[in-house]
């Protein structure tokens, strides 16, 4: 069935690398999760230790400042624009985001992923010809959407370097109806030079697998190339394939598993508690 051949694409390229691009996402999220994900319990420590650890352990989180005084040197001038307009300056994405704000988000994904996937998309409409007053309470015009690369499991570019086609996953929970129990969807949109096209899964369980999948109508696409515009220095065929936010990360755990450590022999020093080698055990029995 084409629509689960669809999501079970995902190229080398993105598997070697989602494990990165995720813990830099958590890394630049931060927050307790991270701490408890990271800190990981050494053998010498009991479950309780462990746990006290953790829960005295901080995060400055250098990933997440660094990101954004980079950024706002960067973007400390305004863009200067040209014949541009302004309903779609100020509301980039339709989603009332100005187009400096989506650039920024553009760059700062870049910082920490080294791969950002720009979408360009344009909603739909029935018919050749739409009046100018529908165009502008729909909205029907060219719009960005910015993805970061965990939402890009395959593509592929044609000998001259131009997209053939790109997939865009994504999961979505359907609460259209009050009245029904939410419903997780996994959803995959394939775009072509001629055409795109959606793909849904659905997660639930018990579902039969005729109902589990769906492929929906191919529509067509008029600009001839696939609407997406990849970011990045970092793709299969260059020479460096592992994004540089990978080494960023091993320094900084290392330094918040040290801290965590030294935190703890702070505070067991200070209650009396420090647990001393087996080894030097009966030294400081005989000097009791």
């Amino acid at each position: 069935m084409k629509a689960k051949a669809i999501f079970s694409r995902e190229c080398d390229f993105y598997k070697e690398n989602l494990d990165v691009w995720k813990k830099a996402a958590a890394a630049l999220n931060g927050g307790r999760n991270y701490l408890k994900n990271v800190l990981k319990k050494h053998p010498s420590e009991t479950e309780d230790e462990h746990k006290a650890r953790v829960d005295a352990s901080y995060n400055i989180n250098l990933i997440k400042y660094s990101t954004g005084r980079f950024g706002d040197y960067i973007f400390s001038k305004p863009p200067r624009r040209e014949n541009a307009k302004l309903n779609i300056v100020q509301d980039f994405d339709r989603r009332k985001a100005h187009a400096d704000s989506v650039m920024r988000t553009i760059f700062d994904y870049h910082t920490i992923f080294s791969l950002v996937w720009v979408f360009v998309d344009m909603p739909e409409f029935e018919g050749n010809l739409i009046n100018v007053k529908t165009k502008e309470v729909q909205k029907v015009r060219p719009y960005v959407r910015v993805v970061p690369p965990m939402a890009v499991p395959d593509w592929s570019f044609n000998e001259v370097g131009e997209l053939d086609w790109v997939i865009l996953s994504e999961r979505v929970i359907e609460k259209s109806d009050p009245f029904m129990q939410d419903e997780e969807i996994e959803r995959r949109i394939l775009y072509t030079k001629h055409y795109w096209q959606r793909f849904e899964k659905r997660l639930k369980e018990g579902v039969s697998y005729k109902d589990r999948y769906t492929a929906y109508p191919p529509v067509p696409n008029q600009l001839g190339r696939v609407p997406v515009i990849p970011y990045s220095e970092l793709l299969p065929e260059n020479i460096v394939t592992t994004p540089e936010i990978a080494d960023i990360l091993t320094v900084h755990d290392a330094v918040l598993f040290g801290e965590s450590e030294l935190l703890t022999n702070i505070l067991k020093q200070t209650y009396g508690q420090l647990v001393l080698p087996a080894s030097t055990r009966g030294t400081v029995q005989a000097i009791k």
